[in-house]
């Protein structure tokens, strides 16, 4: 299980690589608390915990360990549950999933018919159960097979020492709201995903599903980079959904926009050739799109190359383009799934903790702009009591 592993040797030739990748003093204030917290032989959890307190302070959200035994003690009486009544809650899976399809969305989750949605713990491994018969489990990949065990021996198991039974990805929400009273909980939509098939166990345990809100999305983008961006003559909007745009003006700024003003001339020169070829022959209509795609894309892939090779003489513009593309797309991605918090707090500061929280907003309909350096300066006045600055981009699906 993760909550049971710990932080190997390796990190430390990372928190070295990170030091001469940023060797800034402020920077390397914050690695070396990083890697107190992240040493060799440190849990994942406890780790993550003391680093997202200290960023957040005093108004850090309470941290929950899963692997407390207290909590462990508390799901008995729902894992055994889930146990006793595996017939019905295999059923309610399925009617779930039949339903979710029938509406023509995809399951996040792949059925496993026969197989709970329970794992145990036996010698350090954590295998899902997987009923066989009526009273019978055995333990998915276990070395040596072997007979199918009592179901009474697993509620003995459970019985014992509730930490080696544990729930998976579609039992743990209904498993931790019958623990806690949940009753609303926000989240990503990776998690929102696979509610549907989740929801499917609340009934089986008798708990009311929590309401459900998506969280806030926020994009770190500071004065310095909307300065910059401005002087491109560009917007945050394209800069996030169509930077090719950007990057053909700065091209041809450069003296490469050559090849995609001459692509135009030809696409014209291309689409007049049309209708006299049809008028001659109307076989000859594939012919001509496929002379027609030829060439353009030709034209499109040299004008590619003459672009690149334009912007690596592009100066400050260029380098200031890609810079921010980096920074707001990371490898194409959202910039919340690419880069950790923990380098935007080594870039701003103990700043930016409180800089996020302050600027949140609740509305997932908007990109939140956290600007880390808009109060830094001692001479700022009040904050805005209009509030943090939201993006006019509606969230990507």
């Amino acid at each position: 299980p993760v909550g049971c592993r710990r932080v190997g040797p390796e990190i430390e030739s990372l928190f070295a690589a990170l030091g001469a990748a940023f060797p800034n003093e402020r920077f390397a204030e914050w690695r070396q608390r990083l890697a107190g917290w992240w040493a060799p032989g440190a849990r994942f959890g406890d780790a993550f915990a003391q680093q997202t307190v200290a960023l957040l302070g005093a108004r850090s959200p309470l941290m929950l360990d899963s692997m407390l035994p207290e909590l462990k003690v508390a799901q008995r009486p729902h894992l055994a549950r889930l146990i006793e009544a595996r017939a019905e809650v295999e059923a309610a899976y399925q009617v779930a999933e039949e339903r979710i399809v029938a509406r023509g969305f995809e399951l996040q989750v792949a059925p496993q018919r026969g197989a709970s949605p329970l794992f145990l713990l036996r010698d350090g491994a954590r295998r899902r159960i997987e009923w066989s018969g009526d009273a019978g489990f055995r333990l998915r990949g276990a070395p040596g097979g072997g007979p199918a065990e009592p179901v009474g021996e697993l509620l003995a198991l459970l019985e014992r020492d509730a930490s080696l039974v544990s729930p998976g990805v579609l039992a743990r929400p209904a498993i931790q709201d019958a623990v806690l009273g949940t009753t609303l909980q926000i989240m990503g939509p990776g998690e929102t995903a696979y509610l549907a098939q989740a929801a499917a166990v609340y009934p089986v345990l008798g708990v009311a599903a929590p309401w459900t809100a998506l969280r806030p999305q926020v994009l770190v983008f500071d004065r310095r980079q909307r300065e910059h961006l401005a002087e491109l003559g560009a917007g945050l909007e394209e800069l996030l959904f169509a930077p090719e745009a950007i990057a053909h003006r700065l091209a041809a700024l450069a003296g490469g926009g050559f090849v995609s003003a001459a692509r135009e001339d030809a696409e014209r020169l291309l689409d007049g050739l049309r209708a006299p070829a049809i008028a001659l022959d109307p076989t000859l209509e594939k012919p001509w799109t496929k002379t027609r795609d030829t060439l353009l894309g030709a034209l499109a892939a040299f004008a590619a190359k003459v672009e690149a090779a334009a912007a690596r003489r592009g100066g400050v513009a260029q380098q200031r383009f890609d810079h921010l593309r980096l920074a707001t797309r990371p490898e194409g991605g959202l910039q919340e799934r690419v880069i950790s918090t923990a380098w935007f707090a080594g870039r701003y500061g103990e700043i930016f903790g409180a800089a996020l929280l302050d600027q949140l907003t609740l509305d997932p309909g908007h990109l939140v702009l956290v600007d880390p350096i808009a109060d830094r300066s001692p001479a700022a006045g009040p904050a805005d009591p209009a509030g943090p600055e939201r993006a006019n981009i509606a969230s990507p699906p």
